[in-house]
């Protein structure tokens, strides 16, 4: 069932073409929408299943933030030049890969937390980690400023303060 709701937008791409033909939308649009959305979420599987079976965290990096940045441009740049030899192609194919984007973003963050992540890794140790590097620094800030105020009375001030 998972897997399913998964390739939900994948599944709209096919639906989305009787609506395309019934409505007289043209079909320029879709194939490029749609083949476009494709293309980019079968590049997304190949490119996240390589991320996975690395082990250099460069290299998931590099591959995961590296293939979501071209991954938009290249469906900005289809819908673009689809739009500029036809623009209601070019609408249609924007309002089919904004409703692809939706479906599938929603979809993502629901199945979010039923995902399997390996131990020790996923966002809970992140923001774990993250929290408590946050607090250290605040609390040494807090600590240092603490520290600078308060002066033994009879002492010389520290190097940079006035009395």
């Amino acid at each position: 069932m998972l897997t399913i709701a998964r390739y939900l937008d994948l599944l709209l791409v096919a639906l989305a073409l009787p609506v395309f033909l019934v409505a007289g939308l043209p079909l320029a649009g879709w194939a490029v929408g749609g083949g476009a959305w494709v293309a980019q979420r079968g590049l997304q599987e190949y490119l996240e299943r390589r991320a996975g079976a690395s082990t250099d965290p460069r290299t998931v990096v590099g591959l995961l933030a590296g293939s979501m940045i071209a991954r938009g441009w290249f469906v900005a740049i289809a819908v673009f030049l689809v739009g500029l030899s036809d623009n209601e192609a070019g609408l249609a194919a924007a309002v089919l890969v904004i409703a692809l984007f939706t479906v599938y973003f929603s979809v993502r963050m629901i199945l979010r937390p039923f995902e399997a992540t390996p131990s020790g890794a996923g966002a809970g140790a992140g923001a774990g980690a993250g929290a408590g590097v946050g607090a250290g620094v605040g609390a040494g800030a807090a600590g240092a400023a603490g520290q600078a105020r308060v002066a033994p009375s009879g002492s010389s001030p520290a190097r940079g303060e006035s009395r």
